[in-house]
């Protein structure tokens, strides 16, 4: 759990907080907890430089954004059928880092930009300082320690946005598409091809609803979120023919990723909620020079959960009791598969044969 919320961005005290409500410590004992594990890491070498150390047990607080700041872009966005426009500003002094983060935001948020709104749209500001990120709207600032916490929480503030206030949401990495009545999710670890066979499917007729961090509500439904996406030097020669201009897109880094963020057309993208009717696990392997091959294998629910988990399942601070009884509720609930292909066209049409089991 630690590992799951340090990689979501959390800093040490908002995943003490986590551990004391989610397993009864006391604030003082948790908090002893997360900094002796932190330390372990770093020892261990999983944390690799102090600063990254500092990063995680540094404190977080809600607080106003620093006064001094620029406007450096206004974007308007269609989510479902609401107008959201996101107005992004850094804080004095800028420097680069700054202005590479709003970039890599706008052209994620490409994939539903929108030149007219529908209805007055919702506003929302995103100031990024050199030590901090700040989201606002309505009434407040929430203030956030690292770009990939604040990432994740303006998605979520665009889905209650655009389809009402959530008690809370799961969020998943990985992708769903849908094809015909219902959405199938394709959760995977980083590597696996979920991007590479989204991007295909897109482009085959299938109905995009988001990629990376996709979401989905209490009542199993996905919400269509299309980012666009992420795309790496290793899948541009196999999508280039059906996404001509990708290779031309600007590349943008983050970590040690390197990714072009595709966005898909409008026609194909989600604009409403549909229900969750398959899990598929996703891996991409590499043919061999005689065959190539695609399996599509029924998991069980205790197989379906630990495919969620070892994806990349966020279910928001605190972890509670009703949470992981939703996670079982769903795995038992929703049929799932592994997919292991070498060919995107024998992938889709396994995917497509999951309609009938």
């Amino acid at each position: 759990m630690v590992w799951r919320c340090a990689e979501e961005g959390l800093d040490a005290a908002s995943i003490a907080g986590a551990l004391a409500d989610s397993f009864g410590l006391s604030l003082k004992r948790a908090q002893a907890d997360v900094n002796s594990i932190l330390d372990q890491w770093q020892q261990f070498g999983l944390v690799r430089d102090a600063a990254t150390l500092d990063s995680l047990k540094s404190q977080s607080a809600e607080s106003d954004p620093p006064t001094d700041v620029v406007l450096v872009e206004s974007g308007s966005y269609v989510l479902g059928r609401q107008a959201v426009t996101i107005r992004y500003f850094v804080a004095s002094p800028v420097v680069s880092g700054m202005l590479a983060h709003i970039e890599r935001i706008v052209s994620l948020f490409s994939g539903f930009a929108a030149p007219a709104a529908l209805s007055p749209p919702r506003v929302i500001h995103y100031v990024v300082g050199q030590d901090a990120t700040w989201i606002g709207h309505g009434s407040g600032y929430r203030r956030f320690q690292s770009f990939v916490e604040s990432l994740v929480d303006l998605g979520s503030t665009l889905l209650c946005q655009a389809y009402g206030e959530q008690d809370w949401l799961c969020r998943l990495h990985g992708s769903i598409m849908a094809w015909g009545g219902g959405a199938i999710a394709l959760p995977a670890p980083s590597g696996h091809g979920k991007s590479t066979l989204a991007a295909f499917l897109a482009a085959r007729g299938w109905t995009y609803f988001g990629d990376d961090s996709t979401a989905i509500d209490l009542s199993m439904r996905a919400l269509p979120l299309p980012t666009a996406i992420s795309v790496k030097a290793g899948s541009l020669e196999v999508l280039q023919g059906l996404y001509p201009g990708l290779a031309s897109l600007p590349e943008h880094a983050y970590g040690a990723k390197r990714v072009r963020y595709l966005a898909v057309d409008r026609s194909a993208a989600a604009i409403a909620p549909l229900p969750v009717a398959a899990l598929v696990f996703p891996t991409y392997v590499r043919p061999s020079r005689s065959t190539e091959k695609v399996e599509l294998r029924r998991l069980s629910t205790i197989q379906s959960v630990t495919g969620l988990m070892q994806a990349g399942l966020n279910l928001g601070i605190p972890v509670s009791a009703a949470k992981l009884a939703w996670v079982a509720t769903f795995s038992q609930n929703v049929p799932a598969w592994s997919l292991s292909y070498s060919s995107l066209p024998e992938a889709e049409a396994a995917l497509r044969s999951i309609g009938g089991k």
